[in-house]
């Protein structure tokens, strides 16, 4: 029941607010506490076991989202990498070094928490190897499809610069007018208020689509954190409303000549 409740409710809920890298890290640094607390004497063997079977879900939710931040070509290949040579590898790996602690008589806790710490330091490294590989995906993709996905990986929480990255495309007026509408539709879900300093610079540009400005203006309706984030930056509040005016004021003008 509690695995159940684990990978139905929180997992998900961990997913979708602290993204894919930082789930498996607090996964980790969980078991990291619980062997400490094991070795101390806190608590006993079948609490360790439980942590590891009751919230093993949290980490597996992850790890399977990960695997869509590569293209569905190379995803099974990686897979198959992955779950085929690594993790055997892994095991005897871990059995060897159940072996020697067994033999040097150390405690086991000494394992379980040298490794918990170990992945955790070295899962909080990889968002921006992460964030890399999706942008190179975006980057080197010729079908929209895959962009389009690639756009949908990025837009996911945990990630170091996306939103720079999606600014740059959006503001590329060679982009297909159907990716650029996909990035701003992942930008409000996002709720990143910086990206209002793009949309101000695109509503600006008179060669812009006008479609593709009605599409920032609803985004711009959307987006919550602005208010927040006008507090701290009146000045860009002032820039963006001053670009708003004028902009209003030259629909009404069009409109009129027609």
């Amino acid at each position: 029941m509690y695995c159940f409740v684990c990978g139905r409710i929180f997992a998900s809920r961990l997913l979708e607010r602290f993204g894919v890298i930082r789930t498996m890290a607090m996964y980790f640094g969980g078991y990291f506490l619980v062997a400490l607390s094991w070795f101390f004497g806190f608590v006993n063997m079948n609490f360790v076991r439980g942590y590891s079977h009751g919230t093993h879900s949290v980490f597996a939710s992850g790890y399977h989202v990960s695997f869509y931040s590569t293209f569905s070509r190379e995803r099974e290949l990686l897979r198959h990498i992955l779950e085929g040579i690594l993790v055997p590898m892994g095991v005897f790996l871990g059995v060897g070094l159940i072996l020697l602690m067994h033999y040097f008589h150390l405690p086991m806790g000494y394992l379980m928490a040298g490794l918990a710490l170990v992945l955790t330091i070295t899962t909080l490294f990889i968002p921006r190897w992460y964030t890399h590989l999706s942008k190179q995906n975006l980057d080197t993709s010729e079908h929209i499809s895959e962009k389009l996905h690639a756009i949908e990986v990025l837009g996911q929480r945990g990630h170091k610069g996306s939103s720079e990255v999606l600014s740059q495309l959006l503001k590329n007026t060679k982009s297909h007018p159907v990716v650029r509408e996909k990035i701003i539709d992942t930008m409000t879900k996002v709720q990143d208020p910086h990206v209002v300093h793009t949309y101000t610079e695109m509503l600006n540009d008179p060669q812009e689509d006008e479609e593709i400005k009605m599409r920032i203006l609803d985004s711009v309706l959307d987006l919550k954190t602005l208010q927040n984030y006008w507090r701290e930056h009146a000045f860009s509040q002032h820039h963006f409303l001053q670009t708003l005016k004028n902009y209003t004021k030259k629909q009404r003008i069009r409109i009129s000549k027609s």
